[in-house]
């Protein structure tokens, strides 16, 4: 059995994408958010041309070893991690692990890509589509299906015969459904297509690229939408949405399209891909078009995590005494917590405090006067112990431009010690503090009576 092939820029972006997104806190060997890299890997291989006919070739084991070859370049990570990384890891390491947008941008591109192969003459190659169906259907433990390299052939030849334009604009056969197709390749062969040939048909119709467009986009959110209110989840099951939204999504989109089915999953794809969407596994999405209640239902640490990298959790939405409700708000306090110190390098933002012991997510506009803040990033900033309490009673505040404000008016000589070591702001990787929540601050305390207090 040969080698899996090393691994290429293009799936060590992907790789770190998946790290990054749920840094310090890693998905298990097991777990969806491994299993569907897996896929996407296998899917861009075959397009690449790697080898993708074992069930060795990055299956799960293989890219939860990869995440952890990021280990060691991680100064974040306190362990060693494995050693096995090469000099490409470190590469995109280096050149993506510093710049969200960046990497998310690349990693977009890679996965619609993978979807939409582009307009060359052929829409991947056809070894390429064989082997995405027999590596679809190894994944899922079905029979295998008689699908050969032949019949594929056999049904480009017939497509472009009857067909020339779509040989240099492949997307058009997507204006020819295949309850269309069918009769016109049957005429021109002059015989019913056989098995493998309907198969091949069905697989080349799954994957041409497809744009499916704003009307699409817009049709499927709205659904999205109208199912979230309808059950009162943001948890969204892919089978329970099409079959209670199918017909209306048709209907807004003005398509009888056959691969319909097909087109509301590369929607849900870039909607996941666009931080709308979280992919919680067995084809349930967590719908993040706008901040998530996290006191209305149980979600898990992931799905948590991955909203408040995004900052789309709100806490304290309801009094209450309930302690299921109270569980869940503690739950979701710990996951801002947890983004918070990430977003500030695990330092308190006015000194060298480093000890998580010492560190505390502190709200900017005080969790009893500002609903709307609460969990909210932007009005949350990491701090000491020490200087938490000297922000809390107005001791220190910052201007608009993150500028430190201090009051001097005080006796005490240990005050003074943890006011001299605020002479700076240490500004957060994402999500700086937002000026309406500072000039609340300072009103609050009185900077803003005396421009004169400053550091």
């Amino acid at each position: 059995m040969s080698r899996n092939p090393p691994w290429r820029r293009e799936e060590l972006i992907l790789a770190l994408d998946l790290y990054m997104t749920h840094r310090g806190s890693l998905p298990g060997k097991g777990s969806p958010e491994i299993a569907e890299l897996s896929h996407s890997l296998n899917q861009l291989a075959a397009f690449l041309g790697l080898v993708a006919g074992d069930e060795r070739f990055r299956n799960e084991a293989g890219v939860y070893m990869k995440l952890m070859n990021f280990l060691p370049y991680d100064p974040d990570y306190g362990g060693v991690g494995l050693q096995a990384g090469g000099r490409l890891d470190k590469e995109v390491w280096n050149e993506f692990s510093g710049d969200r947008d960046k990497r998310r941008r690349a990693a977009r591109s890679i996965r619609r890509r993978i979807r939409e192969p582009g307009s060359s003459s052929r829409p991947a190659s056809l070894e390429a589509i064989e082997r995405l169906a027999e590596n679809d259907v190894r994944r899922r433990q079905l029979r295998k299906p008689a699908i050969r390299l032949g019949g594929l052939k056999s049904i480009v030849s017939l497509i472009e015969r009857v067909l020339p334009q779509a040989a240099h604009d492949p997307s058009l056969l997507n204006s020819w459904p295949k309850k269309r197709l069918v009769p016109r390749l049957e005429a021109a062969k002059g015989r019913k297509l056989n098995g493998a040939e309907s198969s091949a048909l069905t697989i080349l119709l799954s994957y041409l690229p497809s744009e499916p467009g704003a009307r699409w986009r817009d049709a499927v959110l709205a659904a999205l939408r109208r199912f979230a209110r309808r059950h009162g989840s943001r948890k969204v099951g892919r089978g329970e949405l099409l079959e209670e939204e199918r017909q209306r999504i048709v209907k807004e989109t003005g398509t009888g399209n056959l691969t319909r089915d097909q087109t509301v999953n590369r929607v849900l794809e870039d909607l996941r891909d666009d931080g709308l969407l979280y992919f919680m596994g067995r084809g349930t999405y967590l719908l993040l078009d706008a901040p998530v209640d996290v006191e209305a239902e149980d979600l898990p640490d992931r799905a948590l995590d991955f909203a408040a990298a995004r900052n789309k959790i709100r806490l304290g939405t309801v009094t209450t005494s309930d302690e299921t409700v109270l569980a869940r708000r503690r739950k979701g306090q710990d996951r801002v917590r947890v983004q918070t110190l990430q977003n500030y390098g695990g330092a308190c933002a006015f000194c060298d405090v480093t000890d998580e012991r010492l560190l505390v997510a502190s709200h900017v506009s005080r969790w009893a006067d500002d609903r709307t803040g609460r969990g909210d990033l932007t009005n949350v900033i990491c701090m000491c112990k020490f200087h938490d309490a000297l922000f809390e009673v107005g001791y220190i505040s910052l201007t608009d431009d993150l500028k430190v404000l201090r009051r001097n008016d005080h006796e005490s000589r240990t005050i003074a010690a943890n006011l001299d070591a605020a002479i700076s702001f240490r500004h957060p990787t994402d999500f700086a503090p937002a000026r309406r929540f500072l000039r609340k601050h300072r009103r609050r305390t009185g900077f803003d009576k005396d421009r004169s207090r400053r550091g």
